[in-house]
Formats: C-alpha cells, sequence, structure tokens
C-alpha cells in the first residue's frame, strides 16, 4: 500500500498518517491504527484531533483506562470541543469509573445541555448510581428532543419497567421496535410489559418472535413464567423462585414472585417478595 510505504519510509507527511489510520479503522485493524497514531504522536504529542482519533479507537479495543487518558488530554489541549468532553464520558462510563463519567458528562451538559447523547449517557450513569428516578427525568429530556431516539428509549423503558410501570415501558419499547422490529431486547421487555398489562396473546406473540431465532436466550424462562402464571400453572411460581435466586437483585423477578404467590394463595412467600422489594427499590 502507497500509505505504508511512505510510512515505512518514516515519512513526516500528516496527511499520509491521517489516511493510513482511517483506512485501518474501516478495516476494523485497529492495533495497526493504533500503532500509526503512536507513531505521529511521538513527533507531535499535542495534535488533539490525532489524539482524540486514538482515544476512540482504544475505545474500539475496549481499552478504557487507555482511552481515558488520551481523551483527557484532548480536552486540555482544546478546552471548548465538547465531542471530546463527551466521548470522555463514555470511556469513564465503560471503565466503571462512574464518579468521573458523571463529572465529565454534567460538564458537558451544564454548557449545552440539548445533547440527547450526553443525556442519555448521563442517565446510564445515574442508574449505574442507584439515582433511578433522576436517570428516568435525563432519559425524558432526551427524548423531548429527539423523540424517535432508540437508544434513549430502550433504556428509558428498561427504567420504566425497572419502576413497576408497564404502560411506560410499553411505550418506549415501541419506539424502539418501529425502527428495529426484531430487537431481541425490545422484544423481550415488550412480552413482559404486555403481560404485567394482562395483554397475554400479544405477549406470547412477541415471545415466539424471540423463541423463533434465539430459542435459547436466557431471559424466555422470565417472560415464560410470566405468561404461565397468568394463565394458571402454578409450577412458573417454582421458576420465578429458581430465577430469584439466580438473580436476587432482579427486582423485577420479586414483583412477579409476590403476584404469583398471592394468586395461589402464597402469604408467608407474598410477604419475602415484599420486603425484598422493599429492600431493592431505587
Amino acid at each position: 500500500m502507497q500509505y505504508e510505504a511512505a510510512r515505512s519510509r518514516k515519512s513526516r507527511d500528516r496527511r499520509l498518517f491521517v489516511e493510513l489510520s482511517s483506512v485501518y479503522d474501516v478495516l476494523e485493524r485497529y492495533d495497526e491504527a493504533l500503532a500509526t497514531y503512536d507513531d505521529w504522536l511521538r513527533e507531535a504529542p499535542d495534535d488533539a484531533e490525532m489524539l482524540h482519533e486514538k482515544g476512540l479507537t482504544l475505545l474500539l479495543l475496549e481499552r478504557f483506562d487507555e482511552a481515558a487518558a488520551a481523551l483527557a488530554r484532548v480536552t486540555v489541549l482544546l478546552p471548548d470541543d465538547l465531542q471530546t468532553q463527551e466521548d470522555l464520558g463514555y470511556a469513564h462510563l465503560r471503565g466503571k469509573r462512574l464518579a468521573d463519567a458523571d463529572a465529565a458528562l454534567t460538564r458537558v451538559l451544564a454548557r449545552e445541555r440539548r445533547r440527547p447523547n450526553a443525556l442519555r449517557l448521563l442517565a446510564q450513569v445515574r442508574a449505574a448510581e442507584g439515582r433511578t428516578n433522576e436517570a428516568a427525568a435525563l432519559l425524558d429530556e432526551a427524548l423531548q428532543i429527539d423523540p424517535t431516539d432508540a437508544r434513549a428509549a430502550q433504556v428509558r423503558a428498561r427504567l420504566a419497567q425497572l419502576l413497576g410501570n408497564a404502560k411506560s415501558a410499553l411505550a418506549g419499547y415501541g419506539i424502539v421496535l418501529k425502527q428495529a422490529p426484531d430487537d431481541t431486547g425490545a422484544l423481550l421487555g415488550a412480552a413482559g410489559a404486555l403481560a404485567v398489562l394482562d395483554r397475554l396473546d400479544e405477549a406470547a406473540s412477541l415471545l415466539a418472535r424471540v423463541r423463533a431465532k434465539h430459542p435459547h436466550q436466557p431471559e424466555l424462562r422470565l417472560r415464560d413464567a410470566q405468561l404461565a402464571w397468568r394463565r394458571g400453572d402454578r409450577a412458573a411460581l417454582g421458576v420465578l423462585q429458581a430465577l430469584a435466586k439466580e438473580q436476587p437483585a432482579n427486582l423485577e423477578v420479586w414483583r412477579e414472585i409476590e403476584g404469583a404467590a398471592a394468586r395461589f394463595g402464597e402469604a408467608r412467600l407474598v410477604d419475602e417478595s415484599r420486603a425484598k422489594q422493599r429492600a431493592l427499590a431505587p
């Protein structure tokens, strides 16, 4: 390749390095792209554009600490570049440094509030911090700016499901499914919301679509049990109890156990499930 030959001759033509690294990124040869960025940055360590691109490539490689370091350097060089600050927040989020992610994204939104992606990312941070109501409010704000934002809608729907608001969850999953009719997560989530709303045949239809493509999808156990106990199958309560042992922090499972236990006259289990829900409530 012409660009690789020029690089091997130690060319210092910046355009060649930019184009070569871009080719590697497009071909998903990320390690070679990274080596190309590093070759250039050894000579020009304050090249903000190349540092930013390096940071994005590190994100693709899931090397989140290194990505955050590169992007943080860019924010020093270009303090007014909100996109880099947003990318830095994302790197911190993926690296599970929630306080750093919160701080970076809060700074972005203080400068420019109408940034749906930053709102969605901050919502994910707040949800991970257990600040569920704040997360929901941020997602509502993002959806007011762009009502078709499927990523925000899906996170908002999942939060609504967590909070026990099936109608809101179903509306959010509906936005996702309009754009991606075969989205497995949205189909499963919508089926769960429909079950809570006692629209069991519609829920079963969505689950059949998931099962046709992903017969071993783990979440099918929960969704099948949701439908089964509502149709009078007492064995579903045992499935839900087994799921609770596997996923003791799953609020939705405990909510389903409460409903099933009440249906089948298991008063002790109703009390236990309510206590678990109080302990887990966001």
